[in-house]
């Protein structure tokens, strides 16, 4: 009885084991906080593998625009987004283009991330199509550009 009991207990952690790596590679979920002054708003982004390229009413949230700060992620429908979940199932490079708007001229735009908690596997870059400028979300936790009212940005994700 007891050499079942432990060739059971073996086989449940083996199994347990090959399932949750590919869980956890395939599904995960991070914020993105963009502020000028006082005024914030709160991104999230991630891959889910029940989750479609659109829009998915179970975990995309539509964007209530309004105050000093106006920052979401247009999807391929025209939907502006605070959070846009998209599907694990494609592969390759995929990307979250981020839209923020601004009166407060000549301020100070803050764009801060936790690094911790983006997925090993994969390589996030934050592109300022403005400046050019390509940032590892990986080695910094931040970027910031003087507001002239409208700037694009893109979050690209790869393998």
């Amino acid at each position: 009885m007891g050499k079942i009991k432990w060739t059971l207990i073996g086989l449940i952690i083996t199994q347990v084991l090959l399932i949750c790596p590919a869980f956890a590679a395939d599904e995960w979920e991070t914020n993105i906080r963009v502020s000028v002054l006082n005024a914030e708003n709160k991104l999230s982004f991630g891959e889910r593998s029940d989750a479609t390229r659109g829009f998915d009413s179970q975990y995309d949230v539509p964007a209530m625009l309004s105050g000093d700060v106006k920052a979401y992620f247009l999807l391929d429908e025209g939907m502006n987004c605070w959070r846009d979940i998209k599907s694990a199932k494609r592969s390759g490079v995929k990307s979250w283009d981020m839209h923020i708007e601004s009166p407060l001229i000549g301020e100070t735009v803050k764009i801060k991330w936790n690094p911790e908690l983006l997925p090993h596997n994969l390589t996030f870059k934050l592109i300022d199509f403005e400046t050019g400028a390509i940032v590892d979300m990986k080695k910094h936790n931040n970027y910031s550009y003087q507001n002239n009212g409208e700037r694009q940005l893109r979050v690209e994700v790869r393998p």
